[in-house]
């Protein structure tokens, strides 16, 4: 079965004054035949990014929320349930070295219009086995 995320971020101009809106769900569409369904809304605020990855055949998504925490999805059943929080974040990739699992989080958040980003480095975290979430950082870069 194929799955596709979906959320987003829209500007409202009014009077010469600025408002950023964001949606507190994105969707999840699972492939039905021929044409992609709605199959559940996942909590999200500011989602940028999503990223798909298995690790040890279970399905996750990360979402990157630049203005509010990150989030990781694990794939339970019939259902995507939260798996972990993360800080905000402007991209996340999931990525294998040696057969291990790590998570690399792009730091950043933007201004309130959504327009403005602040990068703030990449921190790598390995992927915890034992207790199916990511620990602690192994190594950041910064910018500057």
């Amino acid at each position: 079965v194929q799955y596709l995320a979906a959320g987003y971020i829209s500007l409202e101009i009014s009077n010469g004054a600025a408002t950023y809106h964001d949606t507190t769900n994105s969707t999840v569409y699972r492939w039905s035949r021929d044409r992609f369904v709605e199959h559940q809304s996942l909590a999200t605020s500011g989602a940028l990014h999503f990223e798909a990855f298995v690790i040890d055949a279970v399905q996750y998504i990360g979402v990157a929320n630049g203005f509010h925490n990150s989030t990781m999805y694990r794939w339970s059943a019939s259902e995507f349930v939260l798996q972990q929080v993360l800080a905000p974040a402007l991209e996340l990739d999931g990525f294998l070295v040696d057969g291990i699992h790590y998570l690399a989080v792009h730091h950043g958040w933007m201004d309130q219009l959504g327009v403005q980003v602040q990068h703030e480095g990449i921190t790598i975290y390995r992927w915890s086995e034992a207790s199916a979430t990511i620990d602690a950082p192994i190594g950041t870069t910064t910018n500057g």
